[in-house]
């Protein structure tokens, strides 16, 4: 009995060992420090305007804490005239008086920044005097009580920027800073997140910088802390470290899309995608030695989605797949072949077919042309083997099947195919035989409908040997008698 070619265990690629992205890294500390200059002063401005330093996040010190920074008032008017300034008085002299201007009707006040009525314009001292409110909250460490009063300042805010009112644009990208730094205190990550990328997209040109700055210590921050999760992690927590360091790369990228010249940002994202792609070719290969090759594939098909893979690493996934794709392939067909020993013919069939379905599934560049065919000559092995058995048995008719699909499978030598050949044409001649028998019995019996039926099937079977490589005279005399029983029948031969 021939034996099936084995399959090799596909070995497990020698994936580089990355430890540069484990080690902390006192750089991204340097570049977590939140910003301590003002804004830029923009051309002809008497007073900057100030943004609120973000809040620490660590624990307040219980002794000896000092007291609060004291903040010069925000100026919200950077080119208004200083308030000492005496205006120019108007000529009197020899002018007429003029009259007063008509009254048309009483004024619709608007509600200033603070509460109550106010001018069209927004009151400058009023949202200086509410802004220190906040800042003063902010850092008593009232967070809480600092979020919930913010919300309908937001709101209103909201409506002054929208109509391209710069003192509104300026004060919404102060405030948005404390709520994103309370927040940040508070733990809420992601809310500190977005109130900071508010602050920027509010923020004039001239104050953008400083709220970059803020977003871009927060993204180094947590994606710091990612990073060291990720190295705490243990060598069974493979899951948990992938997704440890895809946050790391989350928040990393963040930092860089504000700050692209941070050099320290740079090098924590580049190292957090090394590592990353390290642990997805380490965990796929541990899964493929236990077997688990549908996890496998599918981990690596996420690996296949990152950006910027560098292309050996690309190949080295690709090969992973190939080798799963394989090793499922070679597990069925090493099963469909212990069927088939122990006379389970049916399982072995579906066995065979699985296997079958799976390798037709795989792209074609995904597995080499060796590997392929190295599949295939399992495929060839079983279907002929089985056909064979079948004819020994005298089951012509069952035979032909998995003759045919042996002889069709691409990539198998000459030598292995004349053997399935000769198998084939063996098993056409006893099924011509047979069945040219069943054809006369059932015109003598006159049920020629069911002759011509039977003549079909035949025809079929024939036609697909003959496809394949099977010429009509090697079927001998008994396709002769076939074909004068076809004629008979008013049937073409083909």
């Amino acid at each position: 009995m021939p034996q099936a070619p084995e399959i090799a265990r596909p070995a497990s690629p020698e994936l580089p060992v990355e430890n540069e992205w484990t080690r902390p890294r006192t750089e991204l500390e340097s570049s977590a420090a939140l910003p301590t200059s003002m804004p830029p002063e923009s051309p002809g401005s008497a007073h900057p305007t100030e943004v609120p330093p973000p809040v620490e996040t660590t624990a307040p010190a219980t002794e000896h804490t000092p007291p609060p920074r004291s903040v010069e008032p925000l100026e919200l008017t950077p080119s208004g005239p200083p308030a000492e300034t005496e205006r120019p008085r108007p000529r009197t002299e020899g002018v007429a008086p003029q009259p007063p201007p008509p009254q048309v009707g009483p004024s619709r006040a608007r509600e200033s920044f603070a509460s109550g009525e106010g001018p069209r314009q927004p009151d400058t001292g009023a949202l200086t005097q509410r802004l220190h409110e906040f800042r003063r909250l902010s850092e008593a460490k009232r967070y809480q009580e600092l979020l919930a009063k913010s919300q309908p300042e937001l709101s209103r805010l909201a409506g002054e920027a929208a109509s391209s009112n710069l003192e509104g644009q300026a004060t919404l990208a102060s405030l948005y800073s404390l709520v994103g730094s309370a927040k940040q205190a508070m733990g809420d990550d992601e809310g500190a997140k977005e109130a900071f990328r508010e602050a920027v997209h509010w923020a004039p040109a001239h104050e953008r910088q400083t709220y970059q700055h803020q977003l871009a210590s927060l993204a180094a921050i947590v994606g710091r802390r990612f990073l060291h999760q990720a190295e705490r992690t243990r060598e069974e927590e493979e899951t948990e470290r992938i997704q440890a360091l895809r946050q790391a790369i989350v928040w990393l990228r963040e930092g860089v899309s504000v700050r692209p010249d941070d050099a320290e940002l740079s090098s924590g994202l580049e190292r957090a995608r090394r590592g990353l792609l390290a642990t997805y070719g380490h965990v796929a290969t541990a899964m493929m030695e236990r077997q688990e090759l549908h996890g496998a594939r599918r981990l690596l098909r996420e690996a296949l989605t990152e950006e910027q893979i560098p292309t050996e690493r690309r190949e080295v996934f690709l090969d992973l797949i190939a080798s799963t794709f394989a090793g499922e392939i070679g597990i069925l067909a090493a099963d469909a072949v212990r069927a088939l020993e122990a006379g389970q013919e049916h399982e072995a069939v579906v066995l065979f077919q699985r296997a079958e379905k799976v390798l037709s599934s795989v792209p074609d560049d995904a597995i080499s042309a060796g590997r392929r065919d190295e599949i295939n000559r399992r495929f060839w092995w079983g279907y002929t083997k089985l056909g064979i058995r079948r004819l020994q048995n005298g089951h012509a008719d069952a035979a032909i099947d998995p003759l045919l699909r042996a002889v069709k499978i691409p990539g198998i030598d000459a030598d292995r195919q004349q053997q399935t050949r000769e198998a084939l044409i063996d098993a056409c001649r006893d099924l011509l035989e047979h069945r040219n028998q069943t054809m006369r019995d059932l015109i003598s019996q006159g049920r020629t409908a069911d002759a011509q039926l039977e003549g079909d099937r035949l025809r079929g079977i024939l036609e697909d040997g003959i496809r394949y490589g099977i010429r009509p005279e090697e079927f001998g005399s008994g396709f002769d008698h076939f074909k004068d029983l076809m004629l008979r029948l008013g049937l073409p031969v083909g």
